[in-house]
Protein backbone atom coordinates (compact mmCIF):
# COMPACT_ATOMS: atom_id res chain seq x y z
CA UNK A 1 0.00 0.00 0.00
CA UNK A 2 1.05 3.82 -0.16
CA UNK A 3 4.31 4.32 1.77
CA UNK A 4 4.89 6.87 4.13
CA UNK A 5 7.84 8.50 4.64
CA UNK A 6 9.70 5.87 7.06
CA UNK A 7 12.87 8.02 6.55
CA UNK A 8 11.73 10.75 9.30
CA UNK A 9 12.84 8.53 11.66
CA UNK A 10 16.24 6.63 12.65
CA UNK A 11 14.09 3.81 12.42
CA UNK A 12 13.06 4.68 8.95
CA UNK A 13 14.59 1.36 6.95
CA UNK A 14 11.84 -1.04 8.70
CA UNK A 15 9.28 0.16 5.62
CA UNK A 16 6.36 0.58 7.84
CA UNK A 17 3.23 1.37 5.56
CA UNK A 18 0.54 4.11 5.69
CA UNK A 19 -1.34 0.54 5.93
CA UNK A 20 0.81 -1.40 8.30
CA UNK A 21 0.94 1.35 10.81
CA UNK A 22 -2.38 1.39 11.77
CA UNK A 23 -1.29 -0.97 15.21
CA UNK A 24 -0.76 0.54 18.61
CA UNK A 25 3.13 1.00 17.98
CA UNK A 26 2.73 1.72 13.77
CA UNK A 27 6.41 0.29 13.40
CA UNK A 28 5.23 -3.14 12.63
CA UNK A 29 3.92 -2.33 9.26
CA UNK A 30 2.06 -5.61 10.08
CA UNK A 31 -1.40 -5.03 10.35
CA UNK A 32 -4.18 -7.52 9.80
CA UNK A 33 -5.74 -5.28 6.96
CA UNK A 34 -2.10 -5.24 5.29
CA UNK A 35 -1.37 -9.31 5.78
CA UNK A 36 -5.01 -9.95 4.56
CA UNK A 37 -3.88 -7.75 1.37
CA UNK A 38 -0.43 -9.61 0.91
CA UNK A 39 -2.68 -13.01 1.09
CA UNK A 40 -5.32 -12.20 -1.52
CA UNK A 41 -2.21 -10.67 -3.64
CA UNK A 42 -0.62 -13.86 -3.27
CA UNK A 43 -3.41 -16.34 -3.81
CA UNK A 44 -4.06 -14.04 -6.75
CA UNK A 45 -0.64 -14.58 -8.68
CA UNK A 46 1.37 -12.12 -7.39
CA UNK A 47 3.97 -13.30 -6.01
CA UNK A 48 4.88 -16.25 -8.49
CA UNK A 49 4.02 -19.43 -6.22
CA UNK A 50 5.12 -22.27 -8.26
CA UNK A 51 2.18 -24.21 -7.05
CA UNK A 52 -0.65 -21.56 -7.99
CA UNK A 53 1.33 -21.85 -11.52
CA UNK A 54 1.19 -25.20 -11.81
CA UNK A 55 -2.61 -25.23 -10.49
CA UNK A 56 -3.73 -22.76 -12.97
CA UNK A 57 -2.00 -24.40 -16.17
CA UNK A 58 -4.01 -27.71 -14.95
CA UNK A 59 -6.82 -26.09 -14.28
CA UNK A 60 -6.98 -24.20 -17.63
CA UNK A 61 -6.42 -26.96 -19.74
CA UNK A 62 -9.56 -28.73 -18.30
CA UNK A 63 -11.94 -25.57 -19.35
CA UNK A 64 -14.27 -25.41 -22.19
CA UNK A 65 -14.75 -22.09 -23.09
CA UNK A 66 -17.38 -21.04 -25.94
CA UNK A 67 -17.35 -18.57 -28.51
CA UNK A 68 -14.75 -15.68 -29.81
CA UNK A 69 -11.65 -15.21 -27.91
CA UNK A 70 -13.41 -11.34 -27.69
CA UNK A 71 -16.83 -11.26 -25.18
CA UNK A 72 -18.62 -9.32 -27.18
CA UNK A 73 -20.99 -8.55 -24.19
CA UNK A 74 -18.62 -6.57 -22.22
CA UNK A 75 -19.59 -2.81 -22.54
CA UNK A 76 -18.05 0.43 -21.47
CA UNK A 77 -14.29 0.77 -22.31
CA UNK A 78 -13.88 -2.80 -22.98
CA UNK A 79 -16.52 -2.96 -25.28
CA UNK A 80 -15.17 -4.53 -28.53
CA UNK A 81 -13.29 -2.00 -30.81
CA UNK A 82 -12.79 0.32 -27.86
CA UNK A 83 -10.02 1.93 -25.82
CA UNK A 84 -9.98 3.23 -22.87
CA UNK A 85 -10.05 7.79 -22.98
CA UNK A 86 -6.65 8.89 -23.23
CA UNK A 87 -4.60 10.38 -19.88
CA UNK A 88 -7.91 10.04 -17.82
CA UNK A 89 -7.91 11.03 -14.62
CA UNK A 90 -11.09 8.34 -13.68
CA UNK A 91 -8.14 5.48 -14.66
CA UNK A 92 -6.44 6.02 -11.07
CA UNK A 93 -8.88 3.51 -9.49
CA UNK A 94 -7.90 1.17 -11.77
CA UNK A 95 -4.18 1.29 -10.61
CA UNK A 96 -2.26 -0.51 -7.94
CA UNK A 97 -1.87 2.22 -4.66
CA UNK A 98 1.98 2.85 -5.19
CA UNK A 99 1.23 3.50 -8.84
CA UNK A 100 -0.88 6.44 -7.83
CA UNK A 101 1.16 7.69 -5.42
CA UNK A 102 4.12 7.57 -7.68
CA UNK A 103 1.87 9.85 -10.32
CA UNK A 104 0.73 12.01 -7.89
CA UNK A 105 4.41 12.59 -6.69
CA UNK A 106 5.59 13.38 -10.20
CA UNK A 107 2.33 16.12 -9.94
CA UNK A 108 3.22 17.39 -6.96
CA UNK A 109 6.98 18.38 -8.03
CA UNK A 110 6.08 19.75 -11.43
CA UNK A 111 6.68 23.10 -11.80
CA UNK A 112 8.45 23.34 -8.62
CA UNK A 113 12.02 25.37 -8.48
CA UNK A 114 14.71 26.00 -5.67
CA UNK A 115 16.44 28.89 -5.61
CA UNK A 116 19.54 28.41 -3.24
CA UNK A 117 21.53 31.87 -1.95
CA UNK A 118 24.19 32.28 -0.27
CA UNK A 119 23.96 34.99 1.33
CA UNK A 120 26.37 35.24 4.86
CA UNK A 121 25.48 34.30 7.55
CA UNK A 122 22.06 33.60 6.75
CA UNK A 123 22.05 31.41 3.45
CA UNK A 124 18.50 30.53 2.18
CA UNK A 125 16.82 28.06 0.48
CA UNK A 126 13.85 29.89 -1.94
CA UNK A 127 10.81 27.10 -3.34
CA UNK A 128 8.95 28.63 -5.62
CA UNK A 129 6.27 27.53 -8.57
CA UNK A 130 6.08 28.15 -11.88
CA UNK A 131 2.61 29.26 -13.01
CA UNK A 132 1.74 29.18 -16.68
CA UNK A 133 0.51 32.35 -18.14
CA UNK A 134 -0.94 33.15 -21.34
CA UNK A 135 0.61 31.51 -24.64
CA UNK A 136 1.73 34.54 -27.33
CA UNK A 137 3.50 33.47 -30.28
CA UNK A 138 3.70 29.85 -29.75
CA UNK A 139 5.37 30.44 -26.17
CA UNK A 140 4.00 30.25 -22.46
CA UNK A 141 4.81 32.79 -20.00
CA UNK A 142 5.98 31.39 -16.85
CA UNK A 143 5.71 32.89 -13.38
CA UNK A 144 7.59 32.24 -10.42
CA UNK A 145 4.96 32.43 -7.36
CA UNK A 146 7.00 31.89 -4.08
CA UNK A 147 5.99 29.06 -1.98
CA UNK A 148 8.22 29.60 0.95
CA UNK A 149 11.70 30.46 2.08
CA UNK A 150 13.89 29.63 4.80
CA UNK A 151 16.93 31.34 5.80
CA UNK A 152 19.40 29.56 8.29
CA UNK A 153 19.95 31.27 11.40
CA UNK A 154 23.86 31.64 12.30
CA UNK A 155 25.47 29.59 14.68
CA UNK A 156 24.92 31.81 17.78
CA UNK A 157 21.61 31.17 17.95
CA UNK A 158 22.35 27.14 18.27
CA UNK A 159 25.29 27.72 20.29
CA UNK A 160 22.30 28.98 22.65
CA UNK A 161 20.05 26.96 21.60
CA UNK A 162 21.60 24.17 22.84
CA UNK A 163 21.60 24.96 26.12
CA UNK A 164 17.61 24.85 25.92
CA UNK A 165 18.06 21.18 24.46
CA UNK A 166 19.78 20.02 27.44
CA UNK A 167 17.52 21.83 29.19
CA UNK A 168 14.40 19.76 28.16
CA UNK A 169 16.78 16.21 28.17
CA UNK A 170 16.95 17.05 32.16
CA UNK A 171 13.39 18.00 31.93
CA UNK A 172 10.88 15.43 34.05
CA UNK A 173 9.27 15.75 30.96
CA UNK A 174 11.20 13.59 29.04
CA UNK A 175 10.59 10.37 30.80
CA UNK A 176 6.76 11.94 31.04
CA UNK A 177 6.63 11.34 27.32
CA UNK A 178 9.42 8.59 26.53
CA UNK A 179 6.53 6.58 25.50
CA UNK A 180 5.55 9.18 22.67
CA UNK A 181 9.19 9.55 21.76
CA UNK A 182 9.34 6.36 20.96
CA UNK A 183 6.40 5.60 19.23
CA UNK A 184 6.37 8.85 16.79
CA UNK A 185 9.60 7.55 15.19
CA UNK A 186 7.67 6.02 12.32
CA UNK A 187 4.44 8.27 10.66
CA UNK A 188 2.59 9.21 13.56
CA UNK A 189 -0.48 7.72 12.39
CA UNK A 190 -2.22 6.02 15.69
CA UNK A 191 -2.16 9.79 16.98
CA UNK A 192 -3.73 11.42 13.67
CA UNK A 193 -6.21 8.55 13.99
CA UNK A 194 -7.26 9.88 17.19
CA UNK A 195 -8.10 12.70 15.93
CA UNK A 196 -10.06 12.06 12.46
CA UNK A 197 -10.89 8.74 11.84
CA UNK A 198 -8.88 7.68 9.41
CA UNK A 199 -8.64 3.78 8.35
CA UNK A 200 -7.50 2.23 4.83
CA UNK A 201 -10.92 0.36 5.15
CA UNK A 202 -13.36 3.55 5.71
CA UNK A 203 -11.59 6.16 4.01
CA UNK A 204 -8.79 4.44 1.67
CA UNK A 205 -8.55 7.82 -0.52
CA UNK A 206 -8.46 9.84 2.12
CA UNK A 207 -5.59 7.32 3.85
CA UNK A 208 -3.92 7.30 0.22
CA UNK A 209 -3.61 11.03 -0.75
CA UNK A 210 -2.60 11.96 3.16
CA UNK A 211 -0.28 9.21 2.12
CA UNK A 212 1.13 11.17 -0.65
CA UNK A 213 1.18 14.87 0.63
CA UNK A 214 3.32 13.34 3.56
CA UNK A 215 5.69 11.83 1.08
CA UNK A 216 6.28 14.52 -1.35
CA UNK A 217 6.78 17.11 1.82
CA UNK A 218 9.45 15.27 3.27
CA UNK A 219 11.08 14.55 -0.03
CA UNK A 220 11.02 18.49 -0.69
CA UNK A 221 12.46 19.07 3.50
CA UNK A 222 15.54 17.09 2.59
CA UNK A 223 16.03 19.28 -0.55
CA UNK A 224 15.97 22.08 2.54
CA UNK A 225 18.23 20.64 4.87
CA UNK A 226 20.42 19.51 2.86
CA UNK A 227 21.23 23.22 1.68
CA UNK A 228 21.12 24.67 5.48
CA UNK A 229 23.07 21.61 6.66
CA UNK A 230 22.54 22.43 10.27
CA UNK A 231 24.26 20.15 13.16
CA UNK A 232 22.44 18.22 15.49
CA UNK A 233 22.49 19.00 18.88
CA UNK A 234 24.75 15.96 20.45
CA UNK A 235 27.17 17.43 17.63
CA UNK A 236 27.36 20.69 19.34
CA UNK A 237 27.07 18.99 22.94
CA UNK A 238 27.37 16.01 24.60
CA UNK A 239 25.27 16.88 27.71
CA UNK A 240 22.35 16.51 25.02
CA UNK A 241 22.46 12.64 25.06
CA UNK A 242 19.77 11.51 22.76
CA UNK A 243 17.12 8.73 23.86
CA UNK A 244 17.03 7.59 19.80
CA UNK A 245 19.40 7.18 17.35
CA UNK A 246 20.58 10.36 15.52
CA UNK A 247 19.38 10.55 11.93
CA UNK A 248 21.51 10.82 9.26
CA UNK A 249 20.78 14.10 7.71
CA UNK A 250 20.68 18.03 8.40
CA UNK A 251 18.94 18.80 12.21
CA UNK A 252 17.23 22.57 10.36
CA UNK A 253 14.08 22.57 9.70
CA UNK A 254 13.06 19.42 11.70
CA UNK A 255 11.26 16.97 9.15
CA UNK A 256 8.89 15.45 12.06
CA UNK A 257 7.32 19.35 12.98
CA UNK A 258 7.19 19.95 8.96
CA UNK A 259 5.36 16.85 8.53
CA UNK A 260 3.00 17.28 11.56
CA UNK A 261 1.94 20.91 9.97
CA UNK A 262 1.08 19.80 6.84
CA UNK A 263 -0.77 17.19 8.50
CA UNK A 264 -3.07 19.60 10.25
CA UNK A 265 -3.18 22.36 7.86
CA UNK A 266 -4.25 19.82 4.76
CA UNK A 267 -7.02 18.25 7.56
CA UNK A 268 -8.27 21.35 7.91
CA UNK A 269 -8.77 22.41 4.20
CA UNK A 270 -10.04 19.17 3.47
CA UNK A 271 -11.97 18.82 6.21
CA UNK A 272 -13.59 22.38 6.14
CA UNK A 273 -12.10 23.58 9.71
CA UNK A 274 -11.88 27.00 10.69
CA UNK A 275 -8.76 27.67 12.04
CA UNK A 276 -11.15 27.80 15.43
CA UNK A 277 -12.96 24.65 15.63
CA UNK A 278 -12.32 22.64 18.16
CA UNK A 279 -10.82 19.99 15.64
CA UNK A 280 -8.54 21.88 13.94
CA UNK A 281 -6.88 23.51 17.13
CA UNK A 282 -6.45 19.77 18.31
CA UNK A 283 -4.60 18.84 15.20
CA UNK A 284 -2.46 21.60 15.65
CA UNK A 285 -1.92 21.15 19.26
CA UNK A 286 -1.12 17.33 18.62
CA UNK A 287 1.49 19.24 15.69
CA UNK A 288 3.30 20.90 18.36
CA UNK A 289 3.67 18.18 21.01
CA UNK A 290 5.31 15.88 17.93
CA UNK A 291 7.57 18.55 17.54
CA UNK A 292 8.47 19.62 20.87
CA UNK A 293 8.92 15.54 21.54
CA UNK A 294 11.85 15.74 19.31
CA UNK A 295 13.51 18.22 21.46
CA UNK A 296 13.35 16.64 24.64
CA UNK A 297 14.38 13.22 22.53
CA UNK A 298 17.31 15.21 22.14
CA UNK A 299 17.71 14.94 18.34
CA UNK A 300 16.14 19.20 17.26
CA UNK A 301 16.46 22.68 18.49
CA UNK A 302 13.32 24.39 19.13
CA UNK A 303 14.25 26.58 16.49
CA UNK A 304 13.84 23.46 14.10
CA UNK A 305 10.15 22.96 15.19
CA UNK A 306 9.53 27.28 14.35
CA UNK A 307 10.77 26.74 11.03
CA UNK A 308 9.16 23.33 10.44
CA UNK A 309 5.74 24.89 11.21
CA UNK A 310 5.88 27.36 8.79
CA UNK A 311 7.36 25.26 6.02
CA UNK A 312 4.57 22.55 6.69
CA UNK A 313 1.82 24.98 6.69
CA UNK A 314 3.10 26.15 3.15
CA UNK A 315 3.56 22.81 1.60
CA UNK A 316 -0.08 22.08 2.77
CA UNK A 317 -1.78 25.14 1.09
CA UNK A 318 0.17 24.32 -2.26
CA UNK A 319 -0.66 20.83 -2.12
CA UNK A 320 -4.27 22.03 -1.51
CA UNK A 321 -3.62 23.80 -3.93
CA UNK A 322 -2.76 21.52 -6.61
CA UNK A 323 -5.93 19.82 -5.69
CA UNK A 324 -8.67 22.49 -5.68
CA UNK A 325 -7.04 25.27 -7.65
CA UNK A 326 -7.06 27.37 -4.35
CA UNK A 327 -4.84 30.74 -3.51
CA UNK A 328 -2.03 29.96 -1.21
CA UNK A 329 0.17 32.59 0.73
CA UNK A 330 3.47 32.33 0.19
CA UNK A 331 5.59 32.53 3.49
CA UNK A 332 8.98 33.06 4.76
CA UNK A 333 11.61 32.21 7.77
CA UNK A 334 14.17 34.73 8.17
CA UNK A 335 16.81 33.29 9.81
CA UNK A 336 18.71 37.06 10.40
CA UNK A 337 16.66 37.68 13.93
CA UNK A 338 19.17 36.18 16.00
CA UNK A 339 18.02 38.01 19.10
CA UNK A 340 14.94 36.43 19.34
CA UNK A 341 15.61 33.07 17.54
CA UNK A 342 18.04 31.90 20.30
CA UNK A 343 15.18 31.62 23.30
CA UNK A 344 12.38 31.19 20.92
CA UNK A 345 10.51 27.99 21.44
CA UNK A 346 7.75 26.77 19.22
CA UNK A 347 4.12 28.23 20.05
CA UNK A 348 1.23 27.93 18.10
CA UNK A 349 -0.74 30.71 19.60
CA UNK A 350 2.07 32.86 17.32
CA UNK A 351 0.31 34.07 14.69
CA UNK A 352 2.12 32.72 11.17
CA UNK A 353 0.18 36.01 9.26
CA UNK A 354 -1.61 38.83 10.11
CA UNK A 355 -4.92 37.50 8.39
CA UNK A 356 -6.73 36.75 11.78
CA UNK A 357 -5.91 40.44 12.90
CA UNK A 358 -2.48 39.11 15.23
CA UNK A 359 1.01 40.19 14.63
CA UNK A 360 3.06 37.53 13.83
CA UNK A 361 6.66 37.14 15.71
CA UNK A 362 9.00 39.01 13.30
CA UNK A 363 10.70 35.80 11.86
CA UNK A 364 7.91 34.69 10.24
CA UNK A 365 6.59 36.86 6.81
CA UNK A 366 3.96 36.01 4.49
CA UNK A 367 2.78 37.69 1.06
CA UNK A 368 -0.29 38.57 -0.05
CA UNK A 369 -2.10 35.23 -1.28
CA UNK A 370 -1.15 33.94 -5.09
CA UNK A 371 -3.98 33.99 -7.54
CA UNK A 372 -6.21 30.26 -7.88
CA UNK A 373 -3.92 27.89 -10.53
CA UNK A 374 -6.78 27.02 -13.11
CA UNK A 375 -6.50 23.28 -13.29
CA UNK A 376 -6.24 21.32 -15.93
CA UNK A 377 -8.47 18.38 -17.55
CA UNK A 378 -5.84 15.67 -17.27
CA UNK A 379 -4.86 16.57 -13.36
CA UNK A 380 -4.72 13.71 -10.94
CA UNK A 381 -4.66 15.45 -8.18
CA UNK A 382 -8.11 16.85 -8.26
CA UNK A 383 -9.18 13.28 -9.06
CA UNK A 384 -7.57 11.95 -6.11
CA UNK A 385 -9.59 15.13 -3.33
CA UNK A 386 -12.64 14.32 -5.02
CA UNK A 387 -12.76 10.94 -3.82
CA UNK A 388 -11.44 11.75 -0.62
CA UNK A 389 -13.95 14.58 0.05
CA UNK A 390 -16.93 11.95 -0.70
CA UNK A 391 -15.35 10.09 1.99
CA UNK A 392 -15.25 12.56 4.28
CA UNK A 393 -18.69 14.35 3.89
CA UNK A 394 -19.70 10.87 4.48
CA UNK A 395 -18.05 11.15 7.25
CA UNK A 396 -20.15 14.36 8.12
CA UNK A 397 -17.28 17.04 7.03
CA UNK A 398 -17.52 19.23 4.33
CA UNK A 399 -14.03 20.02 2.17
CA UNK A 400 -12.64 22.60 1.35
CA UNK A 401 -14.80 23.61 -2.13
CA UNK A 402 -13.23 20.87 -4.28
CA UNK A 403 -12.05 22.26 -8.07
CA UNK A 404 -12.77 25.39 -7.34
CA UNK A 405 -11.08 26.15 -10.97
CA UNK A 406 -12.25 23.41 -12.28
CA UNK A 407 -16.09 22.97 -11.85
CA UNK A 408 -18.31 20.65 -9.95
CA UNK A 409 -18.22 16.97 -10.27
CA UNK A 410 -18.24 13.45 -8.87
CA UNK A 411 -14.96 11.36 -9.20
CA UNK A 412 -14.69 10.26 -12.36
CA UNK A 413 -16.92 12.93 -14.33
CA UNK A 414 -13.45 14.03 -15.63
CA UNK A 415 -14.90 15.06 -19.27
CA UNK A 416 -17.12 17.35 -17.18
CA UNK A 417 -13.92 19.70 -16.28
CA UNK A 418 -12.68 22.86 -17.52
CA UNK A 419 -10.16 23.30 -20.77
CA UNK A 420 -6.25 21.39 -19.93
CA UNK A 421 -4.71 24.93 -19.66
CA UNK A 422 -2.20 26.75 -16.95
CA UNK A 423 -1.04 24.58 -14.62
CA UNK A 424 3.09 23.74 -15.23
Amino acid sequence: MTTLTGATGATGATGATFTGATGATGATGASVYGRATLQMAALAGLLGDPMVTEGIITSSARLAIPGDAVDPTRGGDYAPGRMPGFNDPKHLGRWQPEVRTQLCQTMLHEGLTYEFQRMSPNPAVDLSFAVRGPVSGGCASLTLQRLAKLSRPDRAVFDVQVGKVVAHARSDLRRARAAELLTQVVPQVPYWSTLVPLSPWRTPWTWELVGIVLSFSMQVIHRFKHALAVQRPNELSAMVQPLLLTPGWSAFPSGHATEAFVFAHFMRALLGQAPTSQLDIALQQQAQAIADNRVYAGLHFPVDGVAGRLLGAALADYAVARCTGRAWRPREFDGSHSTFLKDVDLKITDPLDNCAGGTPPAFYKAEAETAGLALAREDLLPEMWLRASEEMEDLGFTSVQALLAVGGGKPGASAQRGPATDVT
